[in-house]
């Protein structure tokens, strides 16, 4: 090429740059790792390693630009970017593209890990038709379903997607390229680990845009760039937003970079000196192929179409309802009580036939998301769905006040709140009903309280001590009374559910049983593996619905093989996680706490 790239450099001038660490490029890269050694190290190494790697595919003499991306990991704000929600993420690792122009439009792809990336090529032209592409989207939707069938997604398609649409901005309007974009020698290395959920596909797509725009001079801006990578990688099928790239394309070190979509925008926000984030790898791996992608893809359909029945049915909030993010009491300007009436007029399970019902005028626009995926065995959960996206959009807002505390302040100032409550209260006990509370004011709370604050403590710790879950308190505390025992008639049998934060936490076994027998018409029968998880796990069910459904199930099957016609527990969530389990199963089997049929028994009386 005539005109010289910024910043390009023969791969013999670039080896000798990476190996001194007193030039500018080592000292640059020491910046961007944070000053970190190790980090700056397997930079380094990784650097070395692709340009070698370059030079002997497609030889020394050339010049050539060094692209670093990275992998993403997001803690909080998972998967509502593109519902306006925000994200709150931390870059992690490295994806390094070295690459070299060329004069005709063929890109060609190669990888350091041969046996794991076949060599790969594309002509842009060839990609793209004769004619200006109107509609982005629905041309991703033809060219999927054209090539449904084939072998699931390579690695090149991910590079296809940046450039393509990048070819796709910069054509005129009779089809012809303004400017036609050059083809690329790519050699690619990452250190992200594959398939483990940490945008290995995103951190390519960001990568190779950023050659793209570089080798052809284009004029993007950060905004632009990070749209231009979200919808380029529609081409590959998925329909998410742009989080990913943007957490990508802003990722500091030692610092959480908190992005919102609609319109764009960035806060860095460092890190205390005294935390450290540990990731770990759970081995479940997030491969991209038919059926994960399939999967996904109904979780955005859902929240399409949730949201399109919402604005629906409630057109009085007009232009304040743009984005789920926007379902809210101080947006909307309602009580928080109807932002949950709001969602309960969302079916719980909607087939398609059931969305198109409820939305007879926009059948064309749902009729384009269902190209996207194939409908979901059961329906769409869209109340479930909607209320996650919900709820996470208002945490995934609060994690910078409380990351910009740094020492814990905003967590120590709402429990002294509760404290203060309680203190007030002249009280010899303080008695739950629910396990999770129970376990939080005896166990939780002495941990987390800041302890050099001795007043708070030490209320704390008398508080804590006078708590105890409702059945531990008629069994030790209040002498449990039996019911007069009728033995003439037949009992009713009941099956009973430990609760983990119960038993395990708190030691709480044989007193809620206990309870269950002093209700006198009822026979206690124990099921199989009665102290295992239900799921539920708190917001594990929420954010893990199908695995935690499954553990679910697990526990219906132990409770439907007793023959009991009640399943009792002390856990209020542990309730929701198991009559959802019956329900599903059409199971007939009534679901209640020890105490409301030892109540019902008194009153009886």
């Amino acid at each position: 090429m005539a005109t010289p790239i910024q910043g390009s450099k023969p791969v013999r001038e670039w080896l000798s740059l990476l190996r001194d660490s007193s030039s500018p490029v080592s000292k640059r890269l020491y910046d961007i790792a944070g000053g970190d050694p190790a980090m700056v190290k397997e930079t380094l190494d990784l650097c070395l390693k692709t340009m070698e790697a370059f030079g002997e595919a497609y030889g020394s003499d050339m010049d050539v630009i060094l692209v670093r991306s990275t992998g993403r990991a997001n803690l909080v704000g998972m998967h509502v970017d593109h519902r306006g929600g925000s994200v709150n993420t931390v870059a992690i690792k490295n994806t390094i593209l070295v690459a070299s122009p060329r004069d005709d439009d063929r890109v060609i792809l190669r990888d350091v890990r041969a046996n794991w990336f076949s060599t790969e090529e594309f002509s842009i032209h060839e990609c793209l038709p004769n004619t200006k592409i109107t509609d982005w989207e629905t041309w991703c939707y033809d060219e999927f379903e054209k090539h449904r069938g084939e072998p699931g997604i390579t690695w090149s398609n991910y590079v296809r997607a940046a450039v393509l649409h990048l070819q796709h901005l910069h054509t005129r309007d009779d089809g012809s390229f303004a400017p036609a974009l050059h083809g690329m020698n790519v050699m690619v290395c990452g250190s992200v680990q594959r398939a483990a959920g940490l945008s290995t596909s995103s951190s390519l797509v960001v990568a190779a845009a950023e050659a793209c725009v570089r080798m052809n001079d284009l004029r993007l801006d950060t905004t632009d760039f990070i749209e231009a990578c979200g919808y380029g990688e529609w081409y590959v099928g998925t329909r998410g937003g742009a989080g990913d790239h943007a957490a990508i394309k802003s990722g500091q070190a030692k610092g959480l970079v908190h992005i919102t979509s609609f319109p764009f925008t960035r806060e860095v926000v460092p890190f205390p000196e005294q935390y450290r984030i540990v990731l770990a790898n759970s081995l479940i791996e997030a491969k991209k192929q038919a059926g994960a992608r399939d999967k996904f893809n109904r979780r955005i359909a859902a929240y399409n179409f949730g949201f399109m029945i919402l604005q629906s049915r409630f057109p009085e909030h007009g232009e304040r309802l743009e984005h789920l993010r926007d379902l809210n009491p101080e947006t909307l300007g309602v009580p928080e009580a109807e932002i949950y009436r709001m969602i309960g007029v969302l079916p719980e399970f909607a087939s398609r036939q059931d969305v198109l019902d409820a939305l007879p005028n926009q059948h064309d626009d749902i009729r384009l998301i269902f190209r996207s995926h194939t409908e979901p065995e059961g329906g769409y959960k869209l109340r479930q769905v909607c209320m996650f996206g919900v709820s996470e959009c208002r945490r995934a807002n609060m994690v910078t006040d409380l990351l910009k505390a740094g020492d814990m302040e905003t967590f120590n100032r709402l429990l002294r709140h509760n404290v203060r409550k309680l203190e007030a209260e002249d009280t010899d006990y303080i008695i739950t009903a629910c396990a999770t509370c129970t376990a939080t004011i005896k166990e939780i709370w002495p941990i987390m309280v800041d302890h050099n604050t001795e007043d708070i403590k030490a209320t704390v710790d008398a508080l804590a001590s006078k708590t105890l879950d409702i059945n531990q308190f008629l069994v030790a505390k209040a002498g449990l009374k039996v019911v007069d025992n009728d033995v003439n008639i037949e009992k009713v049998k009941v099956t009973y559910h430990d609760p983990c934060h119960l038993k395990k936490g708190l030691g709480v076994s044989s007193e809620p049983r206990a309870v269950i027998e002093a209700a006198g018409k009822y026979e206690l029968v124990e099921m199989k593996e009665a102290d295992a998880c239900c799921g539920m796990g708190g917001s594990f069910n929420l954010q893990y619905y199908d695995i935690s459904s499954r553990i679910g199930n697990l526990k219906r099957n132990n409770i439907h093989a007793t023959g009991c016609s009640i399943l009792a527990t002390g856990c209020p969530a542990c309730m929701m996680q198991i009559s959802d389990a019956m329900s599903k199963a059409g199971d007939r089997i009534a679901v209640k706490h020890p105490i409301e049929i030892y109540a019902k028994m008194i009153k009886k009386r």
